[in-house]
């Protein structure tokens, strides 16, 4: 952030917040009242609208030269965020790379070059294979790479992040809910988040429109989430440890004759160490089959792929 001339280039699936990164740059460097200006590379500009990008010289009625100007001019001394760049067409790919090379441009319809000041941040869903984007621009933009994980991979940030948009919905709805815990948090720490940190947002959204207390319950999620089977009962369990009490004929579910039984000892076991002993365990009663492993467990294929993984214990097909 201390580098204004240094180009980054972040790196990450939709919805891990490269946005939000290029913004905590620019807010973090060394002229955070500076303009941010932002390109959508896939959405242009290409054409007629060229002067979306360098502006454009135009002759008033009385003969007066008037600048319309374009993102470049709006980017100033500030920032100019690429936002998507590896899905630029080439066309804008060779206009980049002129303005980034040659650290000036014209508007149209101009033959004077004005000096291009701005220090560049781009983004990308991945590290772009050779032939997507011009050898010359991915040089000029990956001085400074800065790769953002998706949310499957960060472990406790998915209940940190829960209860940092649950605290922002309060704020905006006048609501108290209670940060997330047992069954909802087991749920969301469950999920895949295909959309990331985005779709986390969404998801706290939903639910704080949708919950009247105090407390979301498995309820509020959307079923994709949750999973159909299972859902209401994991909502009536969250509901009965919310109250300290079970509801009035609610049993606690009976084991089934293929139950798993784990022990825990305190001081020398670890979530980590419990859960392979589940995990294997499930897979000894299924005979190694993944896909009743997973409905042992509650969670589906992919997720069991990914913990035998984690413990490497997927050597059986």
């Amino acid at each position: 952030a201390a580098s204004p001339g240094t180009s980054v280039l972040l790196v990450g699936e939709n919805g891990t917040g490269k946005g939000v990164a290029a913004r905590y740059i620019h807010r973090r460097g060394v002229k955070p009242g500076s303009p941010f200006a932002t390109l959508d590379c896939l959405a242009g500009p290409a054409g007629p609208a060229d002067g979306v990008l360098f502006g454009r010289l135009r002759h008033t009625v009385s003969g007066a030269e008037a600048v319309e100007p374009g993102i470049l001019d709006s980017a100033r001394e500030g920032v100019i965020y690429l936002d998507r760049i590896d899905e630029a067409p080439e066309r804008l790919q060779k206009m980049l790379l002129g303005v980034l090379e040659s650290r000036k441009y014209r508007h149209l319809g101009s033959s004077e070059e004005g000096a291009f000041q701005a220090r560049v941040v781009a983004s990308a869903r991945s590290l772009p294979p050779p032939g997507i984007l011009h050898d010359r621009l991915v040089h000029d933009l990956m001085v400074f790479t800065i790769t953002l994980p998706p949310l499957r991979e960060r472990g406790g940030d998915v209940t940190l992040l829960a209860d940092l948009f649950i605290d922002h919905f309060n704020a905006r709805m006048g609501k108290a809910v209670q940060h997330v815990d047992g069954a909802v948090a087991a749920i969301l720490d469950a999920y895949e988040f295909p959309g990331n940190v985005q779709e986390l947002r969404n998801i706290v959204e939903r639910a704080m429109i949708l919950v009247r207390g105090d407390r979301i319950f498995p309820e509020h999620l959307p079923e994709r989430v949750t999973g159909k089977a299972g859902s209401r009962q994991a909502s009536r369990a969250s509901r009965a440890s919310a109250s300290g009490r079970t509801a009035a004929g609610d049993q606690p579910p009976k084991a089934s004759p293929q139950g798993l039984g784990i022990e825990f000892v305190p001081g020398v076991d670890t979530i980590d160490s419990v859960e392979r002993r589940l995990i294997f365990q499930a897979m000894e009663v299924s005979g190694g089959v993944k896909s009743r492993a997973a409905k042992l467990l509650g969670i589906s294929r992919f997720q069991l792929l990914r913990r035998l993984e984690k413990y490497d214990l997927g050597r059986k097909d």
